[in-house]
């Protein structure tokens, strides 16, 4: 067995990151971060927010993370129509 400690991920930040790369090489122009919101929120739509909601210790070495990805546009049709196409590309994350 190893003695190497292994760093805790922060999972939205590599989720960021992630989703970030995917959504350019699929033609998706969004804007992408953590909390908090940007004060300019407006007029850097659509825009997608990753929040940590929750988990919990699957073991000593695993921890349950949960997210949330809220997408915010102009208007709720375009929001929803960025959000599915995010959920696509967390779809083939997974």
């Amino acid at each position: 067995m190893s003695d190497r400690i292994i760093a805790p991920l922060d999972i939205e930040d590599v989720l960021q990151k992630d989703l970030t790369t995917m959504a350019a090489r699929c033609g998706l122009t969004i804007g992408i971060g953590g909390t908090p919101i940007p004060a300019d929120l407006g007029k850097t739509l659509p825009y997608a927010v990753i929040y940590g909601v929750g988990g919990f210790r699957s073991s000593k070495v695993v921890d349950t993370h949960a997210v949330s990805i809220d997408v915010y546009d102009r208007r709720w049709d375009l929001a929803m129509a960025a959000a599915g196409k995010l959920a696509g590309i967390v779809e083939f994350l997974v």
